[in-house]
């Protein structure tokens, strides 16, 4: 009896954790477009602090 209720429900048991792996799935690949955004802006800021220096640089040998 409880092996027939088990394959009864079986669908629904399954479908439930397509959609749990779809979450963690999505969220993880969230977390790495967060951080390779977060990255990507550190390393603009970066750049353009280089810049920022080099300019002052030149300014301060005119």
């Amino acid at each position: 009896m409880a092996l027939i209720a088990f394959i009864s429900f079986s669908p629904l048991v399954f479908e439930k954790f397509k959609t749990y792996n779809a979450i963690i799935s999505n969220s993880k690949q969230m977390d790495i477009n967060n951080a390779a955004l977060f990255y990507t802006e550190e390393a603009h800021s970066l750049m353009a602090e280089k810049k920022l220096k080099e300019q002052l640089q030149h300014i301060k040998n005119d």
